[in-house]
């Protein structure tokens, strides 16, 4: 049999791989050894029954079981079962909202959103005019600072 001897590093999974490979191995060797051996008859045991006194009855006809219980463990509902006919029509419900007042309301908002990305629109588009003249004036202020150096 192989040794139970495993390297000190438990991570060299290599090595303890090998020695199971050797152990599986031995053991393979040891059972076929074991199943070409010649079988050992045991002592004969009392002869059992014929089976001749049964009542039972086998396949479909068998004897039924025992009533079934109700489960003990929580579970989801079971199967709904068949629709029920077409109930009568109720009454009508009450009405709803004014879809007039609010169409009037969306496009008020709608109104009011437009106006104020005008006025964003304008301030960006300022915004960026300042940026595209910003260089022309850091040239004048470099070329006034070159001047008093001078």
């Amino acid at each position: 049999m192989a040794s139970n001897q495993t390297s000190p590093n438990k991570f060299a999974v290599h090595s303890r791989l090998g020695l199971l490979e050797n152990a599986a191995t031995e053991l393979r060797r040891d059972v076929t050894s074991l199943q070409q051996r010649p079988a050992v008859p045991g002592p004969a045991g009392k002869a059992g029954r014929d089976g001749s006194d049964c009542q039972c009855r086998n396949g479909r006809e068998g004897a039924p079981g025992l009533p079934g219980r109700d489960s003990t463990v929580a579970g989801p509902a079971g199967a709904v079962g068949l629709a029920g006919p077409k109930g009568d029509r109720g009454e009508r419900g009450p009405a709803g909202p004014d879809t007039t007042e609010a169409l009037a309301e969306a496009r008020a908002v709608i109104a009011n959103c437009r106006a104020e990305l005008a006025t964003l629109k304008t301030t960006v588009q300022g915004l960026l005019d300042m940026n595209a003249r910003a260089g022309e004036y850091i040239q004048w202020l470099r070329s006034k600072a070159a001047a008093r150096a001078l």
